[in-house]
């Protein structure tokens, strides 16, 4: 609870930085100027203007993608990428014969050459699929 020359101080105060008529003498302990103030905050909190809601895209993180395809050109080389692609590749060993025939069949039969053909893909192109790379041939 402030004094006179505390409360004279205070006028001063106000009068010195534009602030009459702007500020609030409160007690938390007698629970005085409480209302006023909440009053005046719940005002101005009112004529803040309206964000519109965030837009939040949901992700799964324990759900694998096994199913999509991506096929970018990056200086002239066709890099396939994707969740189908990550969970084939795992398997291929191209120093082995039947392995890169594997591997060769299974391109056509995911539809893989296909996307590579819509995309523009000529004999002599080179294809990147992870850290394999060859020379596309038809």
């Amino acid at each position: 609870i402030p004094t006179e020359e505390e409360d004279r101080k205070i006028a001063e105060f106000e009068k010195e930085f534009g602030l009459e008529g702007k500020t609030f003498k409160i007690s938390s302990i007698l629970h005085e100027g409480l209302d006023a103030l909440k009053k005046k905050v719940l005002e101005m909190l009112s004529r803040l203007p309206v964000k519109p809601p965030l837009e939040v895209t949901e992700h799964n993180f324990d759900v694998k993608d096994r199913t999509s395809v991506e096929i970018n050109i990056e200086d002239g080389v066709f890099v396939v990428s994707g969740g189908k692609i990550d969970n084939f590749i795992r398997g291929v060993v191209l120093s082995d014969t039947r392995s890169f025939a594997y591997f060769q069949s299974k391109l056509e039969e995911m539809g893989i050459i296909e996307l590579l053909k819509e995309h523009g893909i000529q004999n002599g192109d080179t294809v990147r699929i992870k850290d394999i790379e060859f020379v596309y041939e038809k």
